[in-house]
């Protein structure tokens, strides 16, 4: 359980003293909100964000690849050692599945993030033990989301509804969850922009997301 606890630990860096906010990707780079501060140099990364001159060693960009790809490597770990623990009084079955659902939603969460802000990425799906392992090219963005879908279809497989949840577990990975972030992603994928990139046509991404909404799928949102 410690184990899937830390892979959602990154989540939470964004709210942190480890700076790593989506807030400069969403707002300052949009027209929602100005960098501000005394001058050019305050902030300047978030400055250079703001007016398109982004390079590849801005700090607060950095930050947001680094803290997604933790999060990868921690579910990676879980997704690896779970279903070697031996099942006992404490640790049944349906609980292992249980935290083997939160991992995959975990890694698709934060390959959502990282694909929508550098469009494809290194597809690292599995611990990396070597040097080796660190040379991974840059995926397409359609085998991305391709990832993302099947960590998401696996997760509504093995996640329990809402209410099966103790009190104390509130705020875990749901299989309302897992349904609400498959619909997120078709619709993202149907977009102007995401479908160009991707190999489903925008009518079929609908469908998808339609087929998500369902009742049958309401109904276990709401449990």
């Amino acid at each position: 359980i410690n184990n899937v606890n830390s892979d959602y630990v990154p989540l939470q860096w964004e709210y942190s003293t480890t700076y790593c906010s989506e807030w400069f990707i969403g707002d300052i780079v949009s027209d929602d909100a100005l960098k501000g501060g005394q001058n050019l140099n305050d902030m300047s990364n978030a400055y250079d964000m703001e007016n398109w001159k982004t390079i590849s060693n801005n700090d607060l960009l950095n930050d947001i690849y680094r803290a997604n790809f933790l999060g990868v490597g921690r579910c990676n770990l879980s997704l690896r050692n779970i279903p070697n623990v031996q099942t006992d009084s404490l640790m049944n079955e349906s609980l292992k599945n249980r935290l083997l659902g939160e991992a995959h939603f975990l890694r698709a969460m934060y390959y959502f993030r990282l694909v929508r802000i550098f469009g494809g990425v290194p597809l690292v799906l599995d611990v990396v033990d070597g040097t080796d392992g660190w040379l991974v090219e840059r995926a397409s963005e359609d085998d991305v989301f391709k990832a993302i879908i099947a960590d998401l279809e696996q997760a509504n497989e093995y996640l329990w509804v809402r209410s099966e949840y103790d009190a104390a577990d509130l705020g875990r990975a749901t299989k309302g969850a897992a349904q609400a972030m498959l619909l997120k992603t078709y619709l993202y994928m149907a977009g102007d922009y995401w479908n160009k990139q991707v190999s489903m046509s925008s009518a079929d991404c609908y469908k998808k997301a339609k087929a998500w909404r369902s009742e049958e799928h309401t109904s276990e949102l709401q449990s």
